[in-house]
């Protein structure tokens, strides 16, 4: 099925559990990650559509895995000044492809599509929480922007008939600043992808990504930004340099902190390497022995659950998500550091060197498993879909 512009016309189909999600884009990270493992599994279920606000970046879009599901994808062709200053007329296309197509269900996953469906009529209206809005939108532009941001972000929420958080954290901080019920539904991912491997299969992986085949491989996935904390990382891995070389540190993602993470690797680029954006991180995950993550916020962090189900040890920031994961692990494998303390992360990670990382493979996998699919996931939200 081909991708459309937005067509109001188009498929007016009269079933039992239409639904909408309505996105910024399709761009392969965690949220739409999240949407696709929704929708994959749910599809036999209903129609599902998908409204997207932004064209698409070639090369970083999931819209053709979309497409190939069979899902129906539309694009408003909107920009950053058209949500802000023409968000009525923007909305009003979302209710009349509503009104059209018998849309039973709005699901939103952003900052911008829950302003744009914030104020719809005759659909039942479901937002996600995917992060920490007070730390997260300051952190990304500001404090004055984005102050405004979580203002108008929370006055819009209020209005949605069911609120979802992706962790118990998460739950308690949104029922606090509410005043109202906040259900969860953990992150998924795909066990079958995101699975261990064997020591043979590690070796073959590493030498497919061009990484040293007698190292122990340090791995941190995720945005390049100060929300994440990279420079810290790497501060704490080069002390570490200092007193062992059998150990490599390796970055997944891009971020406006990229020249800043060079810069600062300086002439240990043999053992620190920045990659960048990767298609496929799951290789990434499967070619590492450990998992880093110093944030300084989370929802449910995809990088850490996939760690989990391909049988990762990991040093965790001490923030309430990752205490969440750490406690359902247990700390023997998910260590928790001061992200400000640089001795807390390195004593964490000459803790995690002493474990045998294929030992506790399939204890983590499990784990992952039980809590953390896909399927699991899915069937969460349909329950939420069909409640009243």
């Amino acid at each position: 099925m081909k991708d459309r512009k937005l067509n109001l016309s188009y498929l007016k189909i009269n079933t039992k559990l239409n639904i909408l999600y309505v996105v910024s884009s399709l761009i392969n990270q965690a949220p739409v990650k999240v949407l696709y493992d929704i929708v994959s599994n749910i599809e036999r279920r209903g129609n599902c559509f998908i409204i997207t606000l932004y064209e698409e970046v070639e090369g970083k879009s999931l819209k053709q895995s979309f497409l190939d599901l069979g899902i129906s994808v539309f694009c408003l062709q909107s920009s950053v000044i058209r949500n802000e200053f023409f968000t009525m007329t923007l909305s009003q296309k979302i209710q009349n492809f509503i009104n059209d197509n018998n849309i039973k269900i709005v699901h939103t996953h952003c900052y911008y599509s829950a302003l744009l469906c914030t104020n719809l009529k005759n659909v039942k209206k479901i937002v996600t929480f995917h992060n920490v809005c007070t730390k997260d939108f300051v952190y990304a532009k500001g404090y004055v922007l984005g102050s405004y941001m979580v203002h108008r972000y929370l006055n819009a929420i209020k209005k949605f008939d069911k609120k979802i958080a992706i962790s118990y954290s998460m739950q308690t901080f949104y029922q606090q600043l509410l005043k109202t019920n906040v259900d969860v539904v953990y992150n998924g991912i795909n066990v079958k992808v995101n699975s261990p491997v064997s020591p043979a299969e590690k070796k073959t992986i590493r030498n497919q990504l061009g990484l040293e085949l007698d190292k122990k491989i340090f791995l941190v996935s995720g945005s390049l930004s100060k929300l994440k904390n990279p420079l810290f990382t790497i501060s704490v891995f080069k002390k570490l340099l200092n007193i062992r070389n059998d150990i490599m540190l390796v970055f997944i993602g891009d971020g406006l902190l990229k020249k800043e993470c060079i810069d600062m690797i300086g002439s240990q680029d043999k053992y620190i390497k920045c990659v960048g954006f990767v298609t496929e991180p799951y290789k990434y995950l499967q070619a590492s022995d450990y998992l880093i993550s110093s944030s300084f916020s989370e929802g449910l962090p995809l990088n850490v659950l996939e760690a989990i189900c391909v049988g990762l040890p990991m040093a965790l920031s001490s923030i309430p998500a990752h205490q969440e994961i750490s406690t359902i692990v247990t700390q023997s494998y998910g260590l928790l550091f001061d992200n400000s303390n640089e001795s807390s992360l390195f004593n964490v990670l000459e803790q995690l060197l002493m474990i045998d990382s294929s030992e506790c493979n399939s204890v983590l996998s499990k784990i992952g498993t039980t809590h953390f699919s896909s399927e699991h996931m899915s069937e969460e939200y349909m329950k939420l879909y069909v409640s009243h």
